[in-house]
This record gives structure tokens, C-alpha cells and sequence, in this order.
């Protein structure tokens, strides 16, 4: 044994002699004054110091006393003072080195101060138990390092902890907290509730053994270390709320995990999952084989359709495998992951991903003035394999931007919308209520192609043979889909017309026809009001063909050409105008109008201003030949 512990052995020795004699010296019962009453280890080292107004000794193991100043050390060559216990009185049983009281109880330690009512102490266990209405005060904020946001501006920032039933326990390494029963930590302006919850704080590295009890406000802070929050675990903060079956935190790294059932709730939004982890304020939840895929539930999003901000239900639902979530500034930031699939109304959304940004709407009204809603989602993106369902309309891309607010959309990546018999396919597609612009590009494998409904045979006899032979309809060719590719496209719908407006280099192939142009519009007409949908796919109908600019069609050796013309299929009729001029085999015909019917031994030809209308036969065969 050194010196030094030998001495402080000594010295020990001497007070306990003393204070035995003090006791010694009355009747039991008697009280001793203002006394003070150190216990050293077999190191030599301080293990606790008693004062008291006044002792009553029972007996030799016993001492009740009045007024109890509690001062535990660490007990080795730190010399440093756990904590100090204050309470109105007390039984202290020496041999067991144990104490305990139905009073109140003021704990300080080097990082935190607590009350409460009713409590035992055991020095070998290191242990107290604080039987009834528990309060921890920490002198600082852990809303920044539990939930990676910064508090509101607080004075004075502290961390308050309740509950109904507190053990502490000290080791070399720690204070351990356990609370029990109604659990309830407040900091600035997070709010956490839960069944049980265990902490862990550092123990203090060098207060001396002189050090007196301070008050609250005085307590130093160390940073607290693990939190384990169990049974009904649910934590608010600027207008978010999370609640999970269980918890844990660590608030040196900022990193929260809630596990079983776990909810997030953001006005205007509602996620769950089987598990949520967050760190630095972004909150990832992740589904699992037991729950089920990660949700989320967002309200009042605005338009979000193949055209239109009619498509959108009242609440849009998302599941995917992984969800996260990020608070930046002003907007919310939601990242979906692993097979998407989106429910809003009539609108089903698929992807391999996506993401939602919605912009923060504040409550001016609240106490917090940074709380938060989702507020209205201003751009969802969706990537990879993206396949889109609205009212019968399959719009599909590798990549697809909305904007719900002006009710806009956009496709990229091989974009393709499916409607009954029409498909529409380009470089990349904007979609707006009742309307759809479509892009291409000049070369032939950029140009926008729409397949159409099937035309009927548009097949005319020879308009320059003898009007007065009998009418003679020409046999059906066989039938195919009206495809027409041009640079560019509007298609826009008003009721059951949608109409079709094809820019540049406009090409069409149909049954027994080809055409050119720089400009067509194809008006066609929705007829399933009150049909079966085994008949949607024949309700759909091209009821009107008009072509502008430079007009070229070609039909079974016949060659058309105009400044303009008009199909209508119904009627098996052709209008070229401006120009016209009709080419075959039996001769050539042009004017100013030029209307052709199916199966019509006859043409219309029109003289316009100037200009004279000319019929010209083949050359008749020499009579001597």
C-alpha cells in the first residue's frame, strides 16, 4: 500500500472513530448535531460523505437523520463527485451501506439534476431508486442531435425527462437511467412520450471532493449517450410526429431507429413502415416481409395525370420498398425506391423509382412558427420502366416529370400513350389538361408516329373515263392501321372529339393510301357513351382527315396532289383544293376543287378565279393500226 492510501486509511479510521464515539457517548435516540460522516473503500479512496443537521443513532448499524447531505464519490484516484443527494431525512443502514426515505429527494450530478419522492440507495450496487414522480433536468438541448433539426431560439436550453419510477446506476464508464411509467422528455420543442425509456450520460473526469451541491441552472452537461425508448414510443417535433413500437437514439452521432409499426405523420402526409431510421433530419423507412412495403398517403396533390388535374383523387397513396424523407428549408423532399406504385383516383403510376418535392406550407397561427405542413407537391419525377393508367388511356417511358400545380406533365425515354386503337410514340411528350404535345426530330427515327384507327379502302375507279358506264365499286384491299409520323404533335380533346395536329414532314400510310404533307389535322370521335366495353375498340372512329401545304397521296397507280385536302371516311370522299390535280392511268384531271367519291365513275372538278378546269385522256391509238 502507498503512502498516500495509507494515510487516507487512516485518516478514515480516525473520523469513523470519532463520529462511534460521538454516538457512543449518548443514550440511543439521543440526536447528534451538524455532524459529517466519511466511508472509505479498501483502496483508501473516498466512497461517500454524510452530513446531517442531526442523527439519531438506533444502533450500531443504523443512523436516522434529519436533513441529509449524501456526497458519493467515485471512489478511486479521480476524486471526483458523482453526484450529491439532498432529502429531508432519511435511514441509513451501515452495514449494508444502504439508505432510504418516503421524502422527497434532489439529485445532482455533473450533467444532470433530479427530484422526485420516495427512494432507496445501495452503495455496492451504486444504485437509486426514485419510487414516485420522477423529474431529470440536463442543462442543454437534445433536439438537434435526437432529431438533426435545430431547436427553435431558446434562452436557456435544458432537457427535461418524467416519469413515475427512476433506478440509476453508476459505472466507471456511465450513468445509467432507466425511467418507468409514463415516460415524457421535453427539449425546446420536441415532445417524446413512451412506456420505459434508458439512457446513458458520462460520468464526471475530474471534480474535486471539495465541490458543493449547485443548483439547476448550474448543472454542467455532458453529452448524452444511448436512449433506448420502449411501448408506444411517439416523438413530436415542428409539426412532425413519429411513433414506432420501440426506439433507440444516439445522440452523438444525431442517428434516431424506430422499429414495429412505425409512423410518420407530417401534416398533409402519413408514411409507415416496418422500420425508420433517421439521421441529420432525413428519415428513411423501409418495408419488410412481416408488414409489408413502406406507404405513404399524401393529401391534396393537385393534377397529376396522362392530361389533366381531373385525373387526381383527394389522396394519393405510394408503396415502395425503401421511403426518404428530407426537410430542406422550405420544401420536403421525398425519395421512394424499389418497384413504386402509385393509386390517386382513376390514376395507377408504376416506376423502378421516384421522387417527390413538395413545397413547406406554414401555420402563421402556431406557437412554433416553423411548424410545417407537406403542403402542395410541386414536382414528382418517376424513373425507369414508368408505366402510367388513367380511364383506359396507358401512357408508359423511361422517365416522367409532374407538375401538379399547373396540372403539366412530361415524358422522356421512348415515351408511348395507348388510348383504345391510338398510339401515340415520340422523343418526348408534355402533357397538360385535355392536351398533349408531342416531339420528334427530322431524321426518321426521331419523328412522332400516332397509329389511328383503321381507314376504310379510300379506293376511287378512274376519274376520266366515261361518267355515263355503270357505277363499279373496286374490291376491299386488305385492311390496316392509319399510321402517320410527322416532327411534332398536338392532340388535344374537347368532349368525345379529340383532334390530332400533325406539324412538319408529315407522312401517312392507311389501307390502299399514301400521303404527305407539312400540316394535317385528324379529328376523331369517341362513340362508346352508352357501349359495352367489349366495343370501345370499335366505338373509336376517324371521322375527318384535313392536310395543308404541298399535298401528295398516292392510291393504286393514282397520284394526287393539292395545296390542301379533305378526307372523309364515312362518306369515302376525297376534296383536293388549291391546285388539285388527279393523275391515273386513264388520263389527268385538275382544277381549282377536285371531289372524288369511292366506287364513283365521276369526279367534281372546280374552276377557281383565273383558272380553268382541264380534263387530258391518253392518246387514242391510230385507226390504221
Amino acid at each position: 500500500m502507498s503512502y498516500r492510501s495509507f494515510l487516507r486509511l487512516l485518516l478514515s479510521l480516525i473520523a469513523a472513530t470519532h463520529l462511534e464515539a460521538q454516538f457512543n457517548s449518548i443514550v440511543p435516540s439521543a440526536p447528534v448535531k451538524d455532524f459529517r460522516f466519511p466511508q472509505f473503500g479498501e483502496n483508501g479512496y473516498t466512497q461517500w460523505v454524510l452530513r446531517g443537521k442531526e442523527g439519531i443513532y438506533d444502533s450500531a448499524k443504523q443512523i436516522r437523520v434529519e436533513e441529509m447531505l449524501l456526497r458519493l464519490y467515485t471512489g478511486d484516484e479521480r476524486m471526483a463527485v458523482e453526484m450529491t443527494l439532498n432529502s429531508p431525512s432519511a435511514t441509513l443502514r451501515l452495514d449494508a451501506n444502504q439508505a432510504e426515505s418516503d421524502q422527497s429527494i434532489q439529485i445532482v450530478g455533473g450533467n444532470f439534476h433530479i427530484t422526485g419522492k420516495g427512494w432507496t440507495w445501495d452503495g455496492k450496487l451504486k444504485e437509486i431508486v426514485i419510487l414516485a414522480d420522477t423529474r431529470v433536468e440536463f442543462k442543454e438541448s437534445i433536439v438537434e442531435s435526437m432529431t438533426g433539426m435545430n431547436p427553435l431560439s431558446v434562452d436557456q436550453p435544458s432537457t427535461d425527462i418524467r416519469s413515475q419510477r427512476l433506478r440509476l446506476r453508476t459505472t466507471e464508464e456511465a450513468y445509467h437511467f432507466n425511467f418507468e411509467g409514463d415516460v415524457v422528455v421535453q427539449s425546446a420543442n420536441m415532445y417524446l412520450t413512451a412506456g420505459t425509456l434508458r439512457a446513458q450520460a458520462a460520468t464526471p473526469s475530474g471534480a474535486t471532493q471539495h465541490q458543493d451541491i449547485k443548483a439547476p441552472s448550474e448543472v454542467g452537461v455532458d453529452s448524452l449517450r444511448k436512449i433506448h425508448a420502449r411501448e408506444a414510443v411517439s416523438l413530436m417535433h415542428s409539426g412532425r410526429t413519429v411513433r414506432a413500437n420501440r426506439a433507440e437514439f444516439d445522440p452523438r452521432e444525431g442517428l434516431a431507429h424506430f422499429e414495429g409499426e412505425a409512423v410518420v405523420e407530417v401534416e398533409g402526409a402519413y408514411l409507415t413502415g416496418a422500420s425508420i431510421r433517421s439521421k441529420q433530419g432525413v428519415m428513411e423507412l423501409s418495408g419488410s416481409d412481416e408488414f409489408g412495403r413502406a406507404k405513404m398517403r399524401i393529401k391534396q396533390v393537385g393534377g397529376l395525370g396522362i392530361q389533366g388535374a381531373s385525373s387526381m383523387g383527394e389522396v394519393t397513396s405510394v408503396h415502395a420498398d425503401h421511403i426518404r424523407m428530407e426537410q430542406v428549408t422550405d420544401h420536403h423532399h421525398f425519395a421512394f425506391t424499389g418497384s413504386v406504385d402509385v393509386q390517386s383516383g382513376p390514376l395507377q403510376l408504376k416506376s423502378d423509382s421516384m421522387t417527390v418535392t413538395s413545397r413547406h406550407a406554414v401555420d402563421v397561427g402556431s406557437d412554433d412558427a416553423r411548424s410545417m405542413q407537406v403542403g402542395a407537391v410541386q414536382q414528382l419525377i418517376a424513373k425507369g420502366d414508368v408505366q402510367i393508367d388513367r380511364n383506359g388511356q396507358r401512357a408508359t417511358s423511361d422517365e416522367a416529370f409532374f407538375y401538379p400545380q399547373t396540372g403539366r406533365a412530361k415524358l422522356f425515354g421512348n415515351p408511348i400513350i395507348n388510348r383504345q386503337e391510338v398510339q401515340l410514340r415520340g422523343a418526348q411528350m408534355e402533357l397538360l389538361e385535355g392536351e398533349a404535345i408531342v416531339r420528334g426530330g427530322p431524321e426518321e427515327d426521331q419523328l412522332v408516329e400516332v397509329t389511328l384507327p383503321t381507314l376504310p379502302n379510300l379506293g376511287y375507279p378512274s376519274v376520266a373515263v366515261d361518267p355515263q358506264q355503270p357505277t363499279e365499286r373496286l374490291a376491299a384491299n386488305e385492311q390496316r392501321p392509319t399510321l402517320v409520323r410527322s416532327e411534332s404533335l398536338r392532340m388535344s380533346e374537347a368532349g368525345d372529339l379529340t383532334i390530332f395536329k400533325f406539324d412538319k414532314s408529315v407522312a401517312v400510310s392507311a389501307t390502299n393510301l399514301e400521303a404527305s404533307c407539312q400540316r394535317m389535322d385528324v379529328f376523331t370521335e369517341n362513340n362508346n357513351a352508352n357501349a359495352g366495353d367489349a366495343s370501345l375498340m370499335d366505338q373509336f372512329e376517324v371521322r375527318r382527315i384535313e392536310a395543308f401545304d404541298t399535298v401528295r397521296i398516292e392510291q393504286e397507280g393514282r397520284l394526287a396532289t393539292a395545296n390542301a385536302a379533305t378526307i372523309v371516311p364515312a362518306l369515302g370522299r376525297l376534296t383536293l383544293e388549291g391546285d388539285a390535280v388527279v393523275v391515273d392511268d386513264s388520263g389527268r384531271v385538275s382544277g381549282h376543287r377536285v371531289t372524288v367519291s369511292q366506287g364513283q365513275r365521276r369526279a367534281i372538278v372546280e374552276a377557281g378565279e383565273g383558272q380553268r378546269a382541264r380534263v387530258t385522256l391518253p392518246e387514242l391509238a391510230d385507226p390504221s393500226n
